[in-house]
């Protein structure tokens, strides 16, 4: 039991940029649009105060928390962290354009969602007519 090791985590891969290449690519696999909607979410956040409330943060953090995690496990647990994570960034990203949408912008921000909603949606459709029968 001395020799176990339980955590496995390796501190060395924050050190190292193609990881944090192959996270970014890991995340925009799951869904593309984040490319886009993430840094302006992100940016929004610390700039605008009226985003910052529990309902936006707490999302944000356990996004955090699990792209951490997959990154100290460069192994297959960490890319269960990185899917994990993705449903809490959507959350957190829905969460800034809703706050988006109560400003008097809310027709920029509404023709911009569903522009992107339209882009994913053939996104999806042409991945699936890459499948092979």
């Amino acid at each position: 039991m001395r020799h176990a090791s339980f955590w496995g985590a390796t501190w060395r891969s924050f050190t190292v940029l193609a990881v944090y290449r192959q996270v970014a690519f890991e995340i925009l696999r799951a869904c593309p649009a984040l490319a886009l909607l993430l840094p302006v979410a992100i940016t929004t956040y610390f700039v605008w105060p009226r985003t910052r409330y529990f309902g936006n943060t707490a999302p944000g953090l356990v996004a955090l928390l699990f792209i951490g995690l997959g990154m100290a496990h460069p192994d297959q647990a960490g890319a269960g962290f990185l899917l994990a994570s993705v449903p809490f960034i959507l959350i957190f990203v829905s969460g800034i354009l809703a706050d988006l949408m109560g400003t008097p912008h809310i027709q920029l921000v509404t023709a911009s969602v569903w522009a992107l909603i339209v882009a994913d949606v053939l996104w999806s459709l042409r991945a699936l007519i890459q499948v092979s029968h």
